[in-house]
């Protein structure tokens, strides 16, 4: 036992005189090769994202013939009843809301770009619908400054996902009080284009509640989701 422990030793001894050069030699090679790699994957990205942006304007509707629409389909997912305020007839919401549109000009083939098939890119770099809320009570502006990236894939699909913290104006029957029942609407819709230029439709006939966080005064009865066309003069 003590012979082979000693020739397995020596062994091990003799080996390890050259292993600092190979592992070195393996360490340079691994770590080059990562390099190299890493570097081929930035350029592809990097040559689509200038491909993709270098004649973008965000401020155009996303399609190639400006007499066709932009379909946006909508929906939202209610997080948390903040509070109702029943003298002042508001309620305050954390909504996550979720758009998605093509954007014909953030289309490639991903075999141009070694298989790159999506991005993720800064909300502020591309168009985006300009979705209110019309009941809002105290601003319409889009939190269009969200850090959250928006993804984009090969075909020219967008998902803008956006966590909003909404108050909206909510009717309050009190007739019942405190056994009440009350309807609160949540309207969304464009402020600038018509049906023609931007149609929203709802993925679902219901908000998604699948994240609600219950409510200690209120609990939440049920939830419903509908397209709505509203015609005016101007």
């Amino acid at each position: 036992m003590d012979s082979k422990s000693h020739v397995c030793v020596s062994v091990c001894l003799e080996s390890s005189q050259l292993l600092p050069f190979f592992v070195s030699r393996m360490v340079f090679f691994v770590f080059l090769l990562s390099i190299v790699t890493d570097c081929f994957a930035k350029s592809d990205l990097r040559r689509l994202e200038h491909i993709l942006f270098d004649d973008y304007t965000n401020i155009q509707r996303p399609v190639v013939n400006n007499s066709h629409g932009v379909n946006v389909s909508y929906d939202m997912a209610l997080k948390q009843l903040i509070e109702v305020d029943v003298r002042n007839e508001m309620a305050k919401w954390l909504l996550w809301e979720r758009a998605e549109w093509t954007d014909e000009f953030l289309q490639w083939d991903p075999s141009d770009f070694n298989g790159i098939d999506e991005i993720r890119v800064p909300p502020s770099k591309i168009w985006l619908p300009d979705l209110v809320v019309f009941n809002s009570v105290f601003n319409f502006e889009r939190n269009t400054q969200t850090s959250i990236p928006v993804y984009v894939n090969y075909l020219g699909l967008v998902k803008f996902y956006s966590p909003e913290v909404r108050t909206t104006s909510c009717p309050i029957e009190v007739g019942y009080f405190p056994y009440d029942t009350q309807k609160c609407e949540i309207v969304v819709g464009s402020w600038t284009y018509h049906e023609s230029q931007l149609a929203i439709t709802n993925k679902r006939g219901r908000i998604d509640t699948g994240v609600f966080m219950r409510n200690g005064e209120w609990d939440l009865f049920k939830t419903h989701a509908r397209t709505f066309r509203l015609d005016y003069d101007g």
